[in-house]
């Protein structure tokens, strides 16, 4: 019976020990972190986007902007700062002006990445024309809905096409100016 006791003993003491080398290995392993993998080193890497430095532009005056129409339930009228488009590395940088019925301003610069389908939010001036830089300095998904469609215009009809810039700035800006959206198909169905 001892030598039954012993036999169980010796077994469960080898299984431990198998065990912990397998374990060490995987310490090991792991020490070493995916970095120190040549064959990983390049996978599962997100294509990096550099953003170039922000300059806020001039506070928009009445006579440069641009509106465009948005679709037939629209409550607030959208004009785009000619004189703040341009076009900084991958994305097309404008001031972005909601006007309400009453004469209400909001007065945005923002940034749009035609391939990623993206905006981003740089700044905010408020009445005396002065420009607080936004909170959030993460990219969002442009979409067809609500407060996004006014984006999602300017990147069907006017800033994009697909994946490009359909530039340069002095035609997207020809473009908002006579309303001449690149896409042909009803934009309102779009989505």
């Amino acid at each position: 019976m001892a030598k039954k006791k012993a036999g169980k003993f010796v077994k469960s003491l080898l299984l431990m020990m198998m065990l912990g080398f397998c374990l060490q290995a995987r310490a090991d392993i792991t020490i070493l972190g995916d970095s120190d993998w040549p064959e990983d080193e390049e996978e599962d890497k997100p294509a990096e986007i550099k953003v170039l430095p922000v300059v806020l532009p001039a506070y928009p005056q009445e006579e440069d902007l641009l509106s465009f129409d948005i679709g037939p339930t629209q409550t607030l009228k959208f004009y785009i700062d000619a004189k703040s488009v341009s076009i900084s590395g991958a994305e097309v940088r404008y001031t972005l002006v909601a006007k309400s019925s009453t004469g209400a301003l909001n007065v945005s610069y923002e940034g749009l990445r035609c391939g990623a389908k993206e905006y981003r939010r740089y700044a905010y001036a408020d009445s005396k024309g002065v420009w607080t830089k936004s909170k959030s300095e993460s990219w969002r998904p442009i979409n067809w809905y609500s407060a996004n469609r006014p984006r999602s215009v300017l990147w069907l009809d006017y800033f994009c096409d697909g994946a490009h810039i359909e530039g340069p700035v002095e035609l997207m800006v020809k473009r908002l100016k006579y309303n001449l959206p690149l896409q042909k198909e009803n934009k309102y169905n779009a989505g």
